[in-house]
């Protein structure tokens, strides 16, 4: 249900911007009186008017990241209430019904509402994956990497979380190579929890290439 109160009060303007510690969230520059309250889920896609999805933006920023958002479709905003990052459930959702937007939108919630440290999503194409992850960044303003692990130049695998990354895009191909797996398990091991998502799952079943792989992550 879409809140019925869009601005933020002063009370929660002044929470945000403490918690903000006077800087822009987005650049890190140093706030003035000009500054804007953001919804971190879009008000206008069910997002609260609540000081935990607030964030303190620079007028640039706040400007840059201001986007025109669809409205979630009901079955979009049902399923976005049900969801959780704790529970294994499975989403059916006939085509061009909006699934790319509603996974974005779903990320956000997550990684906003603090329930995981990292959304991974799996594709089964490298071109989905790119467009999972423009969608995700220009209509949400997620920070999303497209890969998990990248060799170097000395061919050593950067094995250490990334930071300040909000979802992590990657195939099912790329899920199930070594270097992958080893850099899920430590950082997993490092206390990082995941929400994720399996586009497509029926590339994971059992007795695919992929299935069991998959099913251990």
């Amino acid at each position: 249900m879409k809140d019925p109160r869009r601005l933020f009060t002063p009370a929660q303007r002044r929470q945000i911007l403490i918690a903000a510690n006077y800087c822009c969230e987005r650049c890190s520059s140093d706030l003035t009186e000009n500054w804007e309250a953001h919804h971190r889920l879009g008000h206008a896609i069910g997002g609260r008017t609540e000081t935990h999805n607030g964030q303190a933006l620079c007028l640039s920023c706040h400007k840059s990241l201001t986007r025109i958002q669809m409205k979630l479709r009901p079955w979009q905003q049902q399923a976005l209430d049900r969801l959780s990052p704790l529970d294994r459930s499975i989403l059916e959702a006939c085509p061009a019904a909006g699934k790319s937007a509603f996974a974005g939108a779903l990320a956000k919630t997550w990684r906003d509402s603090g329930q995981v440290d990292c959304v991974l999503g799996v594709a089964p194409s490298t071109a989905i994956k790119d467009g999972l992850a423009g969608t995700w960044d220009r209509m949400f303003g997620l920070a999303v990497q497209n890969y998990v692990v990248r060799a170097s130049k000395s061919g050593s695998n950067l094995l250490t979380p990334p930071k300040s990354i909000d979802a992590i895009l990657t195939t099912y191909h790329e899920l199930v190579q070594p270097t992958t797996i080893e850099a899920l398990r430590r950082w997993s091991e490092a206390g990082w929890t995941f929400g994720i998502m399996l586009d497509e799952i029926h590339h994971a079943a059992d007795d695919l290439r992929w299935g069991g792989v998959v099913q251990n992550i």
